[in-house]
């Protein structure tokens, strides 16, 4: 398969786009049948193990309805038996490593979240594209070069996002700052300080992190620039030139220095429960407004904010979608038992809220899974990107 980085070099960046943003082209009939050929694969896969005949309640579903009609919903609970232990003998597929996750049903201190092979580069395919989005300001234009400097923000392993900086670079040749290997070893704090130490020296272009993290080292450097000691121009003179360039630009703006003064930065993703809330911050900081995405390690990436920053669209190769509406999970939080019904996504509402169901598609182990995150759909399309996919808000 060819990678980015080969399309980069050979000049075809205009396959990169389509490779990797393609499915915001998509009619959304399109999407509901990559959906619905996936779900079926997956069905065949789990029918021939024991986590998915359990999950399947011993039926094998011939069509997506016959599917969503028969089979349960389910919870980490069902599954916990299997995944607390790492049984890879009752999976659809063999794991490439197993993360984990802090539980937030309150039952487990974490869970255990396996990862199969086609899922986990599926889902760096997905982390890439939120890349090319950020560094975009139309379509079909972005500003990502090879060894990009990318911050390493990220949880190291055995979180699923500490895999990333050692299997990212073989989709796109990113330079992580410190290097996977020296910042897994390192507190937040050291890799923090250290991957600005690099920074000052080689650059910095990328990355990935919690909006509340990037706006506490955004008031760091406000409060502690005038403490900032200049660097030899002799022995670090691209960090001098940095640091001078970023108290030119602050005084001329009459304020403390920021990153945003020192770096040009292409591009900014964010994720967590905070995003919304720190955009803004985030902006006045680093000088880019973020990019947003929606997943969990359970679902991987669901959705994705495009260059326009608005709501997000979905991602159509990762689970199969179903939506709760609200009313129904009321009714399922006051009448323990119930099942409630779900709607596909070509049924969603605009305006409405929902909660989101989903199906791993790839030999991921969940089924009908419920993460009970609750999300809301802004509009059943973009109208000023012309996306015909819903777009949607957590």
């Amino acid at each position: 398969m060819t990678t980015a980085l080969e399309l980069l070099r050979q000049g075809r960046r205009d396959e990169i786009w389509k490779k990797y943003c393609g499915f915001i082209d998509l009619s959304l009939k399109e999407f509901t049948e990559i959906q619905k050929h996936l779900l079926m694969e997956q069905i065949d896969l789990l029918s021939k193990c024991e986590l998915g005949r359990h999950v399947l309640g011993g039926r094998t579903p011939s069509s997506v309805e016959e599917f969503r009609q028969t089979v349960p919903l389910t919870t980490y609970e069902d599954y916990a038996p299997y995944l607390l232990e790492k049984r890879e003998d009752v999976l659809p597929a063999k794991p490439m490593f197993w993360a984990r996750t802090s539980g937030r049903s309150g039952h487990y201190e974490f869970k255990w979240i396996p990862f199969p092979e086609g899922v986990f580069w599926a889902q760096l395919h997905e982390f890439f594209s939120t890349f090319v989005f950020a560094s975009s300001r139309e379509r079909g234009d972005f500003t990502l070069r090879e060894h990009d400097k990318f911050l390493y923000c990220l949880a190291p392993p055995p979180y699923g996002s500490g895999w990333i900086p050692y299997h990212l670079p073989q989709v796109f040749p990113f330079d992580f700052i410190p290097p996977a290997e020296e910042a897994e070893n390192m507190s937040f704090e050291e890799r923090m300080r250290e991957g600005f130490r690099l920074a000052l020296e080689e650059g910095l272009d990328v990355f990935l992190g919690i909006g509340s993290v990037l706006v506490r080292v955004g008031e760091q450097f406000a409060t502690q620039s005038g403490e900032v000691r200049l660097p030899s121009p002799f022995s670090q003179p691209r960090s001098f030139l940095r640091l001078m360039r970023g108290a030119l630009r602050s005084k001329l703006a009459r304020r403390a220095m920021l990153p945003r003064d020192i770096w040009d930065i292409k591009g900014i993703v964010i994720t967590g429960t905070d995003s919304s809330i720190y955009r803004d911050e985030i902006e006045r900081y680093w000088g880019v407004a973020p990019v947003e995405f929606y997943g969990a390690t359970e679902l991987h990436i669901v959705a994705m904010q495009t260059w326009d920053r608005e709501g997000m669209t979905f991602v159509p190769s990762a689970n199969f979608l179903e939506f709760i509406p609200q009313e129904e999970y009321l009714k399922a939080e006051n009448e323990p038992g119930y099942q409630p019904h779900t709607v596909p996504l070509d049924d969603v509402e605009a305006g409405k809220v929902y909660e989101l169901v989903a199906t791993n598609f790839m030999g991921g182990p969940f089924v009908r899974y419920r993460v009970r995150d609750l999300i809301r759909i802004t509009s059943l399309r973009n109208e000023n990107l012309d996306i015909d996919i819903p777009q949607m808000v957590f």
